[in-house]
């Protein structure tokens, strides 16, 4: 069975406690060198953050993964976050009078869920990882309900949004982690926890 196939079959597809400590040591790194980071706005911003997490992931994935793989799917995570931004942007100067909190609540919550959809959706995509569509939907509330916990602990734009993207990165790899597992457990329906290898 070739590295492709062999890759399929398996029903874990990241090394769970290498990925969640990668995205830790991310964390850190990132608080502490945001002051220093080139700001060229929102969009490069996010975009780096993107690639980060994916790489977080492109480390940790099981098998024998071609390197071009690899920088495919950091890639296609920089683009995501980028495109997403440009949403809230968009969004942002339609939705410009809705009173209060209202507008920038709608669009963070609305731009955490499509980007952990559309994050899902490259992760069932590049490392064919089998993730029913309630999976996607419960990614995606998720990604949202961590996105507006950051909006009202007042967070959201400090550290030019590394808040929103790293309550976003834990989200989204929780849930990545849960439903992996589901498929694990088996019948049991409960996953059968953090494990490496």
């Amino acid at each position: 069975m070739d590295d492709e196939v062999e890759l399929a079959a398996e029903r874990d597809r990241f090394r769970y406690p290498l990925h969640f400590g990668v995205l830790t040591g991310l964390t850190v790194w990132v608080t502490a060198v945001t002051r220093w980071l080139p700001v060229h706005g929102p969009v490069a911003r996010f975009g780096l953050y993107g690639a980060l997490y994916s790489c977080s992931l492109a480390v940790a994935v099981r098998g024998t993964v071609p390197l071009r793989h690899r920088l495919e799917f950091i890639a296609g995570g920089a683009l995501l976050g980028a495109v997403n931004v440009i949403a809230g942007i968009q969004a942002s100067r339609m939705l410009n009078g809705l009173p209060g909190t209202i507008g920038p609540s709608l669009i963070l919550a609305s731009c955490a869920g499509l980007g952990a959809a559309g994050y899902a959706v490259l992760v069932r995509t590049v490392w064919h990882a089998a993730l029913p569509p309630r999976a996607l939907v419960s990614m995606a509330l998720g990604c949202m309900l961590a996105a507006l916990g950051i909006l009202a602990l007042h967070l959201t734009l400090r550290a030019d949004g590394l808040w929103v993207a790293v309550s976003w990165w834990f989200a989204f790899s929780i849930g990545l982690w849960y439903h992996d597992g589901l498929r694990r457990a088996g019948r049991s329906g409960r996953p059968s926890g953090v494990d490496g290898g």
